[in-house]
C-alpha cells in the first residue's frame, strides 16, 4: 500500500486517502520557498512535486518521501528500530510508540542547515512523555533539533543548539496539537509555538554532526505520538514567510495558530 497525491492504493483499487479535519489541504504551503528537506504524509507541500508520499512495509512506514527535490528520504534504519504506523483518523500522520520507531536520512546534516542559520517547522501530537529528552525532529548525535520530555508531570518542549550549548523550552499538554519552529539566526536559538510566544536565548555555531533522526534516535527511546508534516531550511524564511507557514501548518492539523 503507497500513498500519491491524496490517494491510497492497495488490493482494492484506488482509495481517497483520509484528510478528513484541520483546515483540508488548500494550496502547498512551501510554495515559493526552497526548503532543504519537506516530509508529510498527506499532502503536497510543493505544487512541482508529483512523487509519492510514503511507503508501507506489513502496514507500517518504510519510507518517508522528501518533496523538495532532494531526494533526502527517511528510511528505518538503525540497530533496533521500528516502523511508526500510519494514523489516518484524521489527517495522514506518522504514528510513534515512545519505544524504538524512528526513522533516518543517513547524509549530514551540512546538507540540511548550516553553522549560522536553521530553521525547522514541524506539526505534531504528542499522546504521552518519556523521562528523558525524546526527538521529534534531531541530528544524530543530538546538537540541533525539537525534543520533549515529561519533566515530572510538567511536560515540556525545547529546541536544543548543544553545538552552541543552548536550548529554550514551552510548556505543553498531550493530545493537543502544536506547530513548533526552532530558529538558529544571528548567533540566537528561538522557539515559537503556534506562532507566539517566542522564546530565544543567545547560542553560538552549531556543531554540523549527524544524520537526520525524525521521532526516535539510536541508544533512546522515540517520540509518543503523531508527527504531521516537517520542513527544514539552511536559509530562514522571513518573518512574514514563517507567520505564513505557521498558518498553513496549524490551520490543516486544527491547531490553535
Amino acid at each position: 500500500m503507497w500513498g500519491n497525491g491524496g490517494w491510497l492504493q492497495d488490493k482494492s483499487g484506488w482509495l481517497p486517502a483520509p484528510v478528513t479535519g484541520g483546515g483540508g489541504g488548500g494550496s502547498p504551503p512551501l510554495d515559493g520557498l526552497s526548503p532543504t528537506g519537506a516530509w508529510s504524509p498527506s499532502r503536497k507541500l510543493l505544487t512541482g512535486y508529483g512523487g509519492s508520499f510514503y511507503a508501507l512495509t506489513s502496514g507500517e512506514v518504510s519510507t518517508l518521501y522528501d518533496q523538495s527535490g532532494n531526494a533526502r528520504n527517511f528510511v528505518v534504519t538503525g540497530s533496533g528500530a521500528t516502523k511508526p504506523d500510519l494514523d489516518t483518523s484524521t489527517v495522514a500522520a506518522l504514528s510513534y510508540n515512545g519505544v524504538a520507531d524512528w526513522m533516518q536520512v543517513n547524509i549530514a546534516m551540512s546538507n540540511f542547515i548550516t553553522a549560522t542559520d536553521a530553521y525547522v517547522i514541524c506539526s505534531f501530537k504528542a499522546t504521552g512523555f518519556n523521562s528523558n529528552q525524546t526527538p521529534i525532529i534531531q541530528d544524530g548525535s543530538q546538537n540541533l533539533g525539537q525534543t520533549t520530555r515529561s519533566n515530572s508531570g510538567s511536560p515540556l518542549l525545547a529546541s536544543t543548539n548543544w553545538g552552541g550549548g543552548q536550548s529554550v523550552q514551552h510548556s505543553i499538554v498531550a493530545n493537543t496539537a502544536y506547530v513548533v519552529e526552532t530558529r538558529h539566526q544571528g548567533g540566537v536559538l528561538y522557539q515559537r509555538l503556534n506562532g507566539s510566544n517566542e522564546q530565544s536565548v543567545s547560542s553560538g555555531n552549531t556543531t554540523l554532526a549527524g544524520s537526520l533522526n525524525l521521532g526516535g534516535r539510536l541508544l533512546g527511546t522515540s517520540f509518543q505520538g503523531l508527527i504531521y508534516e516537517v520542513a527544514i531550511f539552511s536559509t530562514v524564511p522571513t518573518l512574514t514567510q514563517r507567520d505564513a507557514l505557521v498558518q498553513a501548518f496549524g490551520t490543516y492539523i486544527g491547531a490553535s495558530v
